[in-house]
């Protein structure tokens, strides 16, 4: 993910992992956070999808 400056990275598969974040305030990883467990199952169906 990208903002401005910052950038991230987070693992879906085997199981969800944070892996970095640059750039972002603390506010912003919980937000990210919580996106990104909500729409768990929609991102790697998009992500299948994608790849076929």
């Amino acid at each position: 993910m990208k903002k401005g400056g910052g950038r991230g990275k987070i693992w879906l598969l085997p199981a969800f992992e944070e892996d970095y974040y640059y750039g972002f305030t603390e506010q912003d990883k919980r937000k990210i956070r919580k996106i990104a467990k909500e729409n768990i199952e929609f991102f790697i169906k998009k992500w299948d999808e994608y790849f076929k």
